[in-house]
């Protein structure tokens, strides 16, 4: 298991979807990461151009039941609502990212996944945040580069 955190009973029982439909209150939540570092990764600055997505697995007590990485089957495409239906159907709750147009969320919003924007720096640290309740949903305003590569269709 990654990051030293163990699994519980719980989580080998089912994945976090079944285990939330079952009433045990797990709560997924996915980020956009650039490599395979599990809490210690950046979270990617383009959400749907990310390579890879880690999820986590959450009690309602705040303990890390479980990570996994997700690995982007569409990370070179920009196809309106590939994304949201990906982490929906893994069982997502939360997506917590850096940069994310008004369209994007709505795709989000209709699977009933709750998307924090603006989020920046390492997964353990925006976490914490999370689960402190100190984490905000801001604008986020992308750097040059990326808006000229996203308006261009261009990545």
């Amino acid at each position: 298991m990654g990051d030293g955190v163990a699994m519980s009973e719980m989580d080998q029982e089912g994945t976090a979807s079944e285990n939330r439909d079952k009433g045990y209150g797990v709560k997924r939540i996915a980020f956009p990461v650039q490599d395979h570092l599990g809490l210690d990764d950046t979270i990617f600055e383009h959400f749907g151009r990310a390579p890879a997505y880690l999820l986590i697995d959450i009690s309602q007590d705040g303990t890390i039941l479980k990570t996994e990485v997700l690995d982007n089957p569409y990370q070179g495409e920009h196809d309106p609502g590939v994304i949201p239906s990906l982490l929906a159907n893994a069982g997502v709750n939360v997506l917590i990212c850096r940069g994310m147009g008004r369209r994007a969320v709505e795709y989000f919003q209709r699977y009933g996944v709750t998307v924090i924007r603006g989020a920046y720096g390492k997964v353990r640290d925006i976490l914490e945040m999370y689960l402190a309740n100190t984490l905000v949903s801001t604008e986020y305003k992308p750097s040059k580069k990326w808006k000229d590569e996203h308006e261009s269709g261009g990545l």
